[in-house]
């Protein structure tokens, strides 16, 4: 994800980079790669978002019921870390709490539900808001 960012970056003239990033990523790693190595990429990305002069959304990973994903201690282990970057990050940014969506919004144990979409938009919203 983190070589797809930056090619991301590469490929487009400055005027047209985004004005918000949201990054939401880091689901996939939990059962294999290391919290500090997740952590790493994600705030690679987020401070490559923010060197083009984006804001950047750092959204934690939401909650799953499928035990294949990973434990709830890696989850809850990056969203600690997530939250905390965010608060030391000195570039424009907001935090978003995506364990806060209700697991019923799964519909397969880890992805979420059109109404669980909807439920993350209005959030991200909120938070983005005050920045527009």
């Amino acid at each position: 994800m983190r070589q797809r960012f930056a090619s991301f970056h590469r490929a487009r003239a400055p005027s047209d980079l985004p004005d918000v990033v949201l990054v939401l990523g880091g689901t996939n790693d939990l059962s294999q790669v290391p919290v500090t190595a997740t952590i790493s990429n994600i705030q690679a990305m987020h401070e490559l978002a923010a060197s083009w002069g984006a804001i950047v959304g750092v959204l934690a990973l939401p909650r799953f019921v499928n035990p294949k994903v990973g434990s709830a201690r890696k989850l809850y282990a990056v969203n600690d870390a997530l939250a905390e970057l965010e608060q030391n990050y000195r570039f424009p940014s907001f935090f978003v709490n995506l364990t806060e969506v209700s697991s019923r919004h799964l519909y397969d144990g880890l992805h979420f539900t059109s109404d669980g979409y909807l439920i993350m938009a209005e959030m991200i919203a909120q938070k983005v808001w005050h920045w527009l």
